[in-house]
């Protein structure tokens, strides 16, 4: 098998399409991700393994002897900063994104992507997830907070130059958070904003002046509603929320899909009908630990197993 083992990313030859799988100390998932794959995808694939354990790096090398498929080592950075880092860096003309904790299935649905991709005017084609006011099940406040629409990353395809026009213009892939309770008052936004608490308010918007707060007030501020302000709010999709949150590639979408008017060809994500089988959050439950839509790798690890040796004849415990 032809594989190659690059320091550089320069050193790969562009190519008219790529595949990209990112894994970050999930190789178990990671290795179903690169085999369905080599399995469906006929574009040469690149595995980025980001801040590798000795363990982990002796089996992707492994791997590399009975698989045909590119491999870089990279420093650990957020998800958002890892591929603003890879279509920046690459020259190939299409760049298909499947999720470390994701599973491609049927090749029609790669093809139709491909297809979707001819047309001049689109910039990227898979499903698509949003707008949506994010419900009380992820620790939200009540229709406060509004989901951006985006492409769905776990299996998106782009045109790399489509996006690199958009970093370019300043947008990145990273995830935002937009303080929106007052647009008259940036400052004034954030500190009202953060009084919805982790993971809305600490996490998405800081404010120095709110965390200065007694901390009853504190706590009595995060079930306030403010409906009174809604006045104040920027409209986005008929709806006036207090944060609006860009999850990873929302900003590159809404950058080319409507300042740039360019086309996305996407299906509703909700739609999904088994064409790709996602874990959620497996790598951000690596990273973070338990947490809202995150998923612990051990979970995974009976049915990921068995699905690496009944559909890819891959025996995980041989090799591991």
């Amino acid at each position: 098998m032809d594989t190659v083992l690059v320091r550089f990313l320069s050193e790969l030859a562009p190519v008219p399409a790529r595949t990209i799988v990112i894994n970050v100390n999930t190789d178990l998932v990671a290795t179903r991700a690169l085999l369905s794959g080599i399995e469906v995808v006929s574009d040469p694939i690149l595995l980025v393994n980001c801040d590798p354990s000795d363990a982990g790096r002796r089996h992707f090398d492994r791997l590399m002897e009975s698989y045909k498929f590119d491999l870089v080592e990279a420093p650990l950075r957020s998800h958002g900063d890892t591929l603003d880092w890879l279509f920046t860096s690459l020259g190939d003309e299409r760049i298909l994104l499947l999720d470390s904790d994701a599973e491609v299935t049927d090749g029609a649905f790669v093809e139709w992507m491909r297809h979707m991709l001819d047309h001049p005017l689109t910039f990227g084609a898979g499903f698509t997830w949003g707008p949506f006011l994010i419900p009380e099940e992820w620790q939200a406040p009540p229709r406060a907070i509004l989901y951006m629409e985006r492409p769905w990353v776990p299996c998106v395809m782009f045109k790399s130059k489509a996006v690199r026009l958009a970093l370019d213009a300043g947008c990145s892939f990273r995830i935002r958070y937009d303080a929106n309770d007052a647009v008259f008052s940036p400052s004034l936004s954030r500190f009202l904003a953060a009084r919805w608490g982790p993971p809305w308010g600490v996490w998405g918007v800081q404010s120095r002046r709110f965390d200065a707060l007694p901390a009853w007030l504190r706590r009595r501020m995060s079930t306030m509603p403010l409906d009174g302000l809604r006045w104040a709010r920027r409209s986005y999709h008929g709806v006036r929320p207090s944060v609006v949150h860009y999850d990873t590639g929302a900003e590159i979408f809404q950058y080319l899909r409507y300042d740039k008017e360019m086309l996305f060809a996407g299906v509703p994500m909700e739609l999904n009908d088994g064409e790709v089988h996602h874990y959620s959050g497996v790598t951000r439950y690596s990273l973070f630990g338990p947490s809202v839509l995150n998923t612990a790798e051990a979970d995974t690890e009976a049915e990921v197993v068995d699905r690496l040796a009944t559909r890819y004849g891959y025996q995980w415990g041989e090799q591991a």
